[in-house]
């Protein structure tokens, strides 16, 4: 696991967590299979190559085990697009709003990724304001749900007349 961990470089925006590891038929015995899933996250299609050679190289030292590597990447990375009219639309309603929104990359992976990679303007987490995503401590600011709810709904409006041209 230490290899597969050692690939991470947050510097590129590439995280690894050993989420899963799976193995065995008792604590006496030793595991006849074994299996572990990992989670990465890249920001960019050169990162994921980056990934998987560095997965490919990974090797073991002893001679009976087997170790293989499959590599299922079930989302394309997210990249934002510099001059995205999308942002910029809700940048506009936020102002009118008295709000100064500010984008983000959190790494996470959503459907949006899917039309991101199409070259289609799209936005992820336009949900609830809150922090802890996926953990125990979990939260969102109630307060908050209300303005979103209407900076959600005035972009949506000033979508009736279309998007400007992509440009940047």
């Amino acid at each position: 696991m230490t290899a597969a961990v050692g690939v991470a470089d947050l510097s590129r925006g590439t995280s690894v967590n050993v989420g899963l590891i799976e193995g065995g038929s008792g604590s006496n015995v030793s595991a006849g299979r074994a299996s572990a899933t990992i989670d990465i996250r890249v920001e960019t299609a050169a990162e994921m190559e980056r990934v998987d050679r560095e997965l490919d190289a990974v090797g073991v030292s002893d001679p009976r085990v087997r170790l293989e590597i499959d590599h299922y990447w079930n989302r394309p990375p997210m990249t934002a697009q510099p001059g995205d009219p999308l942002l910029a639309l809700v940048r506009e309603a936020a102002h009118s709003m008295g709000l100064d929104l500010q984008d983000t990359s959190v790494g996470g992976a959503s459907d949006a990724n899917f039309v991101a990679a199409l070259g289609v303007p799209v936005l992820c987490g336009m949900g609830a304001v809150g922090g802890g995503a996926h953990a125990r401590g979990e939260f969102i600011y109630p307060d908050a749900v209300p303005l979103y709810t209407a900076l959600t709904a005035d972009a949506l409006s000033r979508l009736v007349d279309g998007l400007p041209p992509l440009h940047g």
